[in-house]
């Protein structure tokens, strides 16, 4: 039930759902037997995903910008270093062979 949960709630990174984003439509909770049939006609159903693929895609976008106007300012140029220059390193994450 929390993986069905989880795949039917909607995210902030692209504004639908997990499940949405893969099949295109939201999971019953009920028998599906007993409801209608979802599967569309084939050319109808690739260019409606290719519709929620594009969807997602300029969401992803946006959350990508706003992360960027909250990290952006703090962000610091990196050092530039040239050949021969000297620098510090931490040595417990270097493995020697």
């Amino acid at each position: 039930m929390v993986e069905f949960a989880y795949n039917n709630s909607i995210t902030m990174g692209n504004g639908m759902s997990p499940f949405y984003a893969n099949y295109g439509f939201h999971p019953v909770s009920s028998n599906p037997a007993t409801s209608g049939p979802l599967n569309p006609a084939s050319t109808l159903f690739a260019h409606w995903m290719h519709a929620v693929h594009k969807e997602s895609a300029e969401w992803l976008e946006a959350a990508h910008e706003c992360m960027c106007h909250y990290t952006e300012p703090q962000r610091a140029e990196p050092p530039k270093y040239r050949i021969g220059d000297l620098v510090m390193l931490n040595g417990p994450n270097i493995k020697m062979c």
